[in-house]
């Protein structure tokens, strides 16, 4: 299932979904821009009888030590820094991390967000989600109405 989130702009939705495409550096040098100082920088690590095993040399990037604790974090505060100013709130449907990324991001920047999750998410990952300020909505862990919960 792809990502999907929406913003609220009144009582209009405009609702985004990921898409396959190609990156280009520029977009990646503008990501970095929209995000700096909001993400910590984290350390890359290398580990010699990883490297011996692969015969190569291993390069870690430690993004368990950023906030929410994964990486989710960049793409979520790129996303939500990228939308219109008009923009009144964020939802999305997540059983973890993306939840927890876009929960942050929306306090960060001050709008509300709403993370539709599934009832069988583990309870660690709900509370993390409400603990960076968004409302959850429960639902049934089924494609059809974990979308049906974000319109």
């Amino acid at each position: 299932m792809r990502r999907r989130f929406a913003c609220r702009i009144g009582a209009r939705v405009l609702r985004t979904m990921s898409t396959s495409y190609c990156v280009s550096l520029k977009d990646v040098q503008e990501a970095q821009k929209r995000i700096h100082g909001l993400v910590h920088t984290t350390p890359v690590m290398t580990c010699s009888s990883l490297d011996k095993l692969a015969a190569h040399k291993l390069f870690f990037k430690c993004e368990l030590l950023q906030k929410t604790g994964s990486f989710k974090i960049r793409g979520a505060l790129n996303a939500v820094k990228s939308l219109p100013s008009d923009c009144t709130a964020v939802v999305t449907h997540s059983s973890g991390n993306h939840g927890q990324a876009l929960a942050l991001a929306a306090q960060l920047m001050g709008i509300p967000a709403h993370v539709v999750v599934p009832t069988t998410a583990a309870a660690c990952k709900k509370s993390a989600i409400l603990g960076y300020g968004a409302m959850i909505v429960d639902c049934e862990p089924t494609d059809e109405v974990i979308l049906g919960g974000i319109a």
